[in-house]
């Protein structure tokens, strides 16, 4: 086996050992996403004339505030706005997340485009 290998091996095991440690970032960014997606569908629903579809999600955590515990509130960080031409066009809709003392927990980042009709 190569250094290289054996390398690689060691970074695996030690990702795996890390992995069983408790950890809660997973399941506080599926907490923010499913705050913010309320908000930012009604967005959306709101902005097309057809059903939208959702694209991508990407959500950032503030590690600071991940140890969300109470009540989440969602709020949009912008307006939502159109990106890219006719065929090609995207709804941009990006949410605030904010714990009980309105401080920024998070925000998630949805990206819809129109339904089939």
């Amino acid at each position: 086996m190569s250094p290289e290998e054996r390398w690689l091996q060691e970074i695996v095991a030690a990702a795996h050992a890390q992995s069983s440690e408790d950890s809660s970032v997973g399941e506080d960014l599926q907490t923010i996403v499913e705050v913010a997606e309320v908000l930012a569908k009604m967005l959306a629903l709101t902005m097309f004339r057809d059903r939208p579809v959702l694209r991508t999600v990407t959500a950032t955590l503030n590690p600071d505030r991940s140890h969300m515990g109470g009540l989440l509130s969602a709020r949009p960080a912008m307006a939502p706005a159109f990106i890219g031409e006719l065929a090609t066009r995207e709804l941009d809709t990006r949410i605030e997340v904010l714990d009980g003392e309105d401080r920024l927990v998070g925000d998630v980042r949805f990206v819809w485009t129109a339904g089939e009709s």
